[in-house]
């Protein structure tokens, strides 16, 4: 079994803010196998569907994002999953819009979801993607920036973004990290 988080932060008031492309990935890929979301043992909620012989969890935790640790720490440790078999999707401000960039490991960048999944599992080891969302100007907050929208002119290119990101899933789920990182980072 395989597990792909995707982060986000709950709820209508966020669905189309930059921090949630995590969540829009994930969204993505349970429509395209025709799973809906349904509530877990812990605090997210998830979808799951076979795939090239190999059953795919999508985790969305509920938690918001800063504490979104404590949803992987429960839904690994409930689903029995390695670690190795995860990969977390988020986003990240300093890509520039539309990049994706795939890691086997590596500290959190300052994104505090990955922050919050590094604390609560005691490692870096895991895998990662990140989609990139553009920095903001330098008089703009971090965290306001990271909860507005896309403007009219990103939301074509974030949306391709996210169509790319979820094909770059799914080979990661028959391919693994390396390669999915030599095919997909740019």
């Amino acid at each position: 079994m395989k597990l792909i988080v995707g982060l986000g932060n709950p709820g209508p008031k966020y669905s189309a803010t930059k921090h949630n492309v995590g969540f829009m990935l994930a969204d993505l890929l349970s429509s395209r196998f025709r799973s809906k979301f349904r509530s877990g043992r812990g605090n997210y909620i998830y979808a799951d569907f076979m795939y090239e012989g190999e059953k795919l969890l999508i985790v969305k935790p509920l938690t918001y994002m800063n504490l979104s640790g404590e949803a992987v720490a429960h839904a690994l440790s409930y689903w029995k999953i390695d670690k190795g078999d995860m990969l977390v999707a988020v986003d990240d401000l300093n890509l520039p819009l539309g990049t994706l960039r795939a890691r086997a490991k590596g500290g959190s960048g300052g994104q505090k979801g990955l922050d919050s999944i590094i604390r609560c599992l005691s490692t870096e080891n895991f895998s990662r993607f990140r989609v990139g969302i553009h920095r903001p100007e330098e008089n703009e907050k971090w965290a306001n920036y990271v909860l507005t929208p896309f403007s009219k002119e990103e939301t074509p290119v974030i949306a391709e973004t996210i169509e790319r990101a979820g094909d770059a899933c799914l080979y990661w789920v028959k391919n693994g990290i390396d390669l999915t990182m030599s095919k997909f980072n740019g």
